[in-house]
C-alpha cells in the first residue's frame, strides 16, 4: 500500500522517480497514470525495494 487509495502490484511498476519532499512517483505498466505515494508510503516502498533515501 503506497496511500490509504493505492495498492500496488509491485510486478507492474515501469519506473520510480524520487520527490524532493520525499515522495514517490510511480509509473506502472498497465496503465496510462502516474501515482503518488504518501511518505509514509514511500518510506515502506523504499524499505520493501531496498532503496537509498
Amino acid at each position: 500500500r503506497i496511500h490509504k487509495s493505492y495498492l500496488v502490484n509491485l510486478d507492474k511498476i515501469k519506473s520510480l522517480i524520487s520527490l524532493s519532499d520525499g515522495k514517490i512517483e510511480i509509473h506502472m505498466q498497465d496503465i496510462n497514470r502516474i501515482l503518488k505515494t504518501s511518505k509514509l508510503g514511500a518510506k515502506r516502498l523504499r524499505e520493501i525495494l531496498k532503496l537509498k533515501s
